[in-house]
């Protein structure tokens, strides 16, 4: 006899029961919303992009962006780094 048969406790055995299911909605992916896409609707897909791309990455990276869309913020074409965030003072800009 192994240590482990001295120590190991005496369950009664588990009946087969089937897998649980995953629970409703685990399987429908992530979702994303841009909140200021009233005053900037434009360029409101490329913020979306940006939330899913980043959140494959670090979601707390993704939470920063959404608060920094949120508060205002959009994103401008920019030559050498492609997109640069510029914030936006006031709903007129």
């Amino acid at each position: 006899m192994e240590i482990y048969d001295y120590v190991k406790p005496n369950l009664p055995p588990k009946p087969n029961l089937p897998p649980l299911p995953p629970l409703f909605g685990s399987d429908m992916g992530k979702s994303y919303q841009d909140r200021y896409y009233q005053h900037s609707p434009s360029d409101s897909r490329l913020w979306l992009e940006l939330f899913a791309i980043s959140d494959n990455a670090d979601r707390t990276l993704t939470e920063k962006l959404e608060y920094i869309r949120a508060i205002g913020a959009v994103l401008i074409l920019d030559q050498q780094h492609g997109f640069k965030i510029q914030p936006v003072y006031g709903i007129n800009g």
